[in-house]
């Protein structure tokens, strides 16, 4: 058995891991999908959330679930997450499983990461603080007839927009998380 933390992507929910969780929940796994501060359910707590709001939303997790050996998936901007809170406890991590998603090294942000264009949208969003909201670049929804009509509606009609600090905030790593096995997906 294992405990799977699963991290969801930009401007999504936990409960895109939804269907993920219901099959390794049939197979006696533990699973949590958390939905980070200021997205999906809880877009109501943003704009002013930064990475490092989403890395204690993971660490927390894992302590206020006492888990330990956990099995942390990040996708996509997930990457950002996963990565920070495995660096900040990392004796609770058994591995980072990285699925198409996003590898900061120390110092660095997610639009550091992300093409220059949208990057530079980013940071015209924000106030002078660095928070707003960016808006979903039409790029990253699924192209339609790639799935089920009722599955793309429901899909788009939950995506919501994402704090700028989530994107611009550097992530400050100590090395820790290089140190636990990962795995790319």
């Amino acid at each position: 058995m294992a405990t799977f933390v699963i991290v969801h992507g930009a401007f999504g929910g936990g409960w895109e891991w939804t269907p993920v969780a219901e099959l390794l929940r049939q197979s006696r796994q533990t699973v949590f999908t958390p939905t980070l501060t200021g997205m999906g359910e809880r877009s109501h707590l943003g704009p002013a959330v930064g990475m490092s709001t989403h890395v204690q939303d993971i660490v927390a997790t894992i302590e206020f679930e006492d888990l330990s050996d956990v099995v942390l998936c990040g996708a996509s901007y997930g990457g950002m997450a996963v990565t920070g809170a495995a660096d900040r406890i990392p004796t609770r991590v058994a591995q980072i499983i990285y699925i198409d998603a996003l590898v900061p090294l120390d110092g660095q942000s997610g639009a550091d990461l992300l093409p220059a264009e949208f990057a530079e949208a980013v940071r015209n969003t924000g106030d002078a603080q660095g928070h707003g909201w960016v808006s979903i670049p039409p790029m990253i929804l699924p192209p339609e007839g790639m799935i089920a009509e009722s599955l793309h509606r429901g899909y788009v009609a939950r995506r919501r927009p994402q704090p700028a600090a989530s994107f611009t905030e550097p992530l400050a790593l100590s090395g820790e998380a290089d140190r636990l096995p990962r795995a790319f997906v």
